[in-house]
């Protein structure tokens, strides 16, 4: 199976169980990244924010560094995935250090995007 269907299902699957409310895409991208790292699949590395000097890329138009959400790699291949971040405004209550937080409008998760 290619990477990108191994990483496709991981993603698949860390959604389709994960009935979290994501409170910002950073916490999103930690909790995948985690997720990814400890998948069955055994990739080799999972990275956050790859990090890609802009000196290297052909073709690349901007004169600034390319930072990547998530880079799984695995046999000497890399796939890189970003994330969008879609939010929806939502009222909730979180128990933080014994005193209720009330969140008027939170974002909640709704979909990534692979690039390959």
């Amino acid at each position: 199976m290619e990477l990108i269907q191994l990483v496709q299902n991981d993603i698949n699957v860390f959604l389709k169980n994960n009935d979290r409310l994501f409170l910002n895409e950073r916490d999103f991208q930690m909790h995948l990244t985690v997720w990814l790292k400890h998948s069955a699949h055994a990739y080799d590395d999972v990275d956050v924010e790859y990090y890609v000097p802009y000196k290297i890329l052909d073709n690349y138009i901007w004169e600034n560094e390319l930072h990547l959400d998530i880079v799984v790699r695995k046999n000497g291949e890399y796939l890189p995935v970003e994330l969008k971040y879609k939010t929806k405004n939502v009222q909730l209550i979180k128990l933080r250090y014994s005193y209720e937080i009330r969140y008027k409008k939170c974002s909640c998760f709704f979909g990534c995007r692979y690039l390959g």
